[in-house]
């Protein structure tokens, strides 16, 4: 049996899809079925965030090398991208929805120029 060296308080409610740490491994983001997205870093500094509840069970989230932008995904087939900014706080800048064969893109206003 492995032992246990650390555990993480999630916050969930249910089954969590994954789990990823940042690029340093001092940022964890988890995605479950409870359509919540969770950031935290472990530290007081930076308390634990829920960056949106989604429409459907959240199955993929990624962290950009910087941690500064995450990738998500889940069950109703759309990709959104939030950026966090200089206070913490995380905004959805774009998203990607799949359509009938076809990819439609949308920017959010006032995100364009600081891509």
């Amino acid at each position: 049996m492995v032992p246990v060296i650390n555990t993480v308080d999630t916050s969930h409610e249910d089954m969590i899809h994954e789990a990823q740490m940042d690029y340093c491994g001092t940022r964890l983001a988890t995605c479950s079925s409870d359509r919540v997205v969770v950031y935290s870093c472990g530290s007081v500094v930076m308390p634990q965030a829920i960056l949106h509840k989604f429409n459907d069970a959240v199955w993929h989230v990624s962290q950009s090398i910087t941690a500064n932008i995450q990738a998500i995904s889940g069950g109703d087939n759309k990709v959104t991208l939030w950026k966090e900014s200089v206070h913490g706080q995380w905004m959805c800048i774009s998203d990607v929805n799949k359509g009938q064969g076809s990819m439609s893109v949308s920017l959010r206003e006032g995100q364009q120029n600081e891509q």
